[in-house]
């Protein structure tokens, strides 16, 4: 049986914009060369949320449905991989919550009332 080698591991960073007072839009970028130190812009939000908060959740989001095994991370297919299609991860992220049967509850609070979240990566202690 043979064993598929991985690509490399992508550095893809989450940041939040602010085009306009209220309206956060998340970005996924990408690192360019590490000497130089740039990231480059390739998938956006297609509409602002009304949070901070709303908008680093959706933005993970996305993130996370553009890789197809979350324990490895997101892997290059070649040494000079393109950036994945917005439309394949976001077509994904749509299935999976159409499969979804349920409405997601909200999650737990800690002793002090707060919500105990860390966006889609599950709960914090």
């Amino acid at each position: 049986m043979a064993v598929k080698k991985q690509g490399a591991l992508r550095q893809i960073s989450v940041h939040i914009e602010e085009p306009k007072s209220g309206a956060f839009e998340w970005v996924l970028s990408e690192a360019g060369d590490p000497d130089v130190g740039t990231w480059t812009p390739f998938q956006r939000a297609r509409r602002p949320a009304n949070t901070y908060k709303a908008a680093m959740a959706d933005g993970l989001v996305a993130l996370e449905s553009m890789i197809d095994d979350l324990d490895n991370g997101p892997r290059s297919s070649t040494s000079h991989d393109t950036h994945p299609e917005p439309d394949r991860a976001m077509k994904r992220e749509r299935a999976k919550r159409g499969a979804q049967a349920t409405p997601s509850k909200d999650p737990p609070e800690d002793s002090a009332g707060r919500n105990r979240t860390a966006f889609g990566f599950g709960l914090m202690p």
